[in-house]
């Protein structure tokens, strides 16, 4: 893709965030967006079909980019890891918040949608379908830590620190204790 369009899908994209943030996206038009990121409709539509097909690929996204950010951290101390959470809330807490907002049953449909075609992968090995299932699982607990207005931060450490003793005994499981395990 050259950088023309990239541009265009970053303005496009940083619209329907400004205007998400203050309107409802049953409300939201093609043409505002568009009078918002300086394009025409065509241009839009060039890039998608309509607003809930922008809105789902920037759901997807934002989860994905928050599942690899979360699946490509191996170190599994607490110390480490809720520095991770705390880096990662400051940058997709407010992205998080804007497109769901509202909506966590489209959140739990996108994450589903995630783990279903990562947890089929034939080329992934036992110990990778687990890290992937507890690298979701602490997707779901940030997007909490995210939108709810009075986390409850002991729960959250809990969970932290369950995923983190998880990660650590299957990284020390030999392979022949995992190899028939169902998800």
């Amino acid at each position: 893709m050259n950088q023309y369009y990239l541009n265009t899908e970053k303005r496009i994209q940083t619209a329907f965030l400004d205007l998400r943030r203050t309107c409802d996206i049953s409300k939201l038009s093609v043409r505002a967006l568009c009078d918002c990121a300086e394009i025409n409709k065509s241009t839009f539509y060039y890039h998608y079909q309509d607003i809930y097909h922008l809105a789902h690929t920037m759901e997807r996204n934002c989860v994905e980019a928050l599942f690899h950010r979360l699946l490509s951290d191996t170190d599994s101390s607490i110390a480490h890891q809720e520095a991770v959470n705390q880096q990662l809330l400051a940058e997709f807490s407010q992205t998080l918040g804007t497109l769901f907002s509202g909506q966590k049953d489209r959140f739990y449909a996108t994450v589903n949608d995630l783990f279903s075609e990562v947890i089929t992968d034939d080329r992934l090995t036992e110990q990778d379908r687990i890290r992937t299932a507890i690298a979701l699982q602490r997707v779901i607990t940030l997007f909490h830590r995210a939108t709810t207005a009075t986390p409850n931060v002991q729960l959250f450490t809990a969970h932290e620190q369950l995923f983190s003793t998880l990660l650590t005994a299957v990284e020390q499981l030999p392979a022949r204790c995992y190899t028939n395990y169902q998800l």
